[in-house]
């Protein structure tokens, strides 16, 4: 679907299909061309993921791309297409991306998540939401769930009841949560987790424009609702949607840390 903003961007809303694996598929994401034929790419605003489906191992993707009409205004857009990117060259070249945001990231002091690799220690200093510091290595020793979210994605908050069961029933054993929010305005957030009423700490992705991409990029963490678990060892165990995440955080919590 194609919208014309009020400030004259185009706004594009794609949803497609993809069935889980090893190789899940062409990454696809929206394209524009002016009338010379020069290729544009809008940026991603928000999007998710839903699992829900009749189709096995299905995902459903739903995103929005925003293009700046000072790349181009939409009423200049002379054609439009979706571009699919085989997915070992999409992670490649986002991978890529990312050791130059992390850089960026480092030299203007922007705390971050690193990118997810499962099988290697995940280490990071965040602030949070109520500006108090959390580190990586002061949460060893218990296993970590860091939830992605935001409140336009609906299977995020959809979980959120079942998550906040979870965590009180298994918070005794040394299991932790962190919400990293990617809500545009943050007063959305705070509203809706004064109404929630979650026990644990939260992180807000930043806002403005410029540090968001490079925080995204970083991590590639665009995709939601996205889960990672780390084990006590401060290990990444798993990265991936709301289904079975229980089950991993289960397994976790019955590994006690190795001491390293």
């Amino acid at each position: 679907m194609l919208e014309r903003a009020p400030d004259g961007a185009l706004v594009i809303i794609v949803a497609h299909m993809r069935k889980g694996g090893p190789e899940p598929g062409p990454a696809l994401h929206p394209v524009v061309f002016d009338a010379r034929g020069k290729r544009h790419l809008p940026k991603t605003l928000e999007g998710g993921s839903n699992s829900g489906l009749a189709v096995p191992g299905a995902m459903l993707h739903h995103m929005k791309y925003r293009l700046d009409p000072a790349d181009l205004p939409a009423n200049q857009v002379v054609s439009f297409g979706i571009e699919a990117v085989p997915e070992s060259v999409s992670r490649a070249a986002r991978e890529a991306a990312s050791v130059e945001s992390i850089e960026k990231a480092r030299a203007r002091g922007i705390d971050l998540l690193p990118w997810p690799r499962v099988g290697e220690p995940y280490e990071f200093t965040l602030k949070t939401a109520d500006d108090r510091v959390l580190r990586s290595r002061d949460l060893k020793g218990k296993v970590l769930l860091i939830d992605c979210w935001a409140t336009w994605c609906s299977p995020c908050m959809t979980k959120m009841p079942k998550l906040k069961e979870f965590y009180e029933k298994r918070h005794g054993e040394g299991f932790e949560i962190i919400g990293v929010n990617f809500d545009n305005k943050q007063e959305t957030a705070r509203q809706i987790l004064k109404k929630l009423d979650l026990p644990w700490a939260e992180v807000f992705v930043p806002t403005d424009e410029e540090t968001r991409e490079i925080w995204e990029t970083a991590n590639g963490l665009d995709n939601l609702p996205r889960l990672l678990v780390i084990d006590r060892d401060g290990v990444l165990r798993y990265d991936g949607g709301p289904g079975g995440v229980d089950e991993q955080v289960a397994r976790w919590l019955r590994n006690p840390a190795s001491g390293r």
